[in-house]
């Protein structure tokens, strides 16, 4: 809800490359563990990370959003510390392993670490990869 002549900004993280396969596994393990496929079509999520779905949402509700991409680079000493450090700091990912379990979540972790690797921009042993993400600000029309 936006005051007359309120604004809105938020961001959200574009999907693709390292976070989309990511969470594309994380989607997988907790579907799998509940016995369900993957959530497709009209039961998918909204799409935060399209620029085209973010401004069309809003246009019907009469507020214009731009939408900017931009890029977040993330650090950290190895591939491994990363994986590790989501797996066992990040919120929604001990919130994913309420819902499997510790074993599944172990194995998840197992196969994600490969992954990560693969996506590592660094050559020199650390870990670096480069996140876009949208910045979206509207306002009524």
């Amino acid at each position: 809800m936006l005051r007359p002549q309120g604004r809105l900004a938020f961001t959200s993280w574009v999907e693709d490359g390292l976070f989309k396969t990511m969470q594309d596994m994380s989607k997988a393990a907790v579907a799998e563990s509940f016995g369900q496929a993957t959530p497709e079509g009209a039961d998918a999520p909204f799409a935060w990370g399209d620029e085209v779905a973010i401004r069309e949402l809003f246009s019907e509700h009469g507020l214009m959003v731009q939408v900017e991409q931009r890029n977040l680079v993330i650090e950290e000493d190895s591939a491994l510390g990363l994986n590790d450090r989501w797996f066992d700091l990040h919120p929604i990912w001990l919130t994913m392993k309420d819902a499997i379990g510790e074993d599944s979540y172990e194995k998840l972790r197992e196969e994600t670490l490969p992954i990560v690797e693969g996506y590592n921009e660094a050559d020199d042993g650390s870990f670096r990869y480069t996140l876009k993400y949208l910045l979206s600000e509207g306002s009524p029309v």
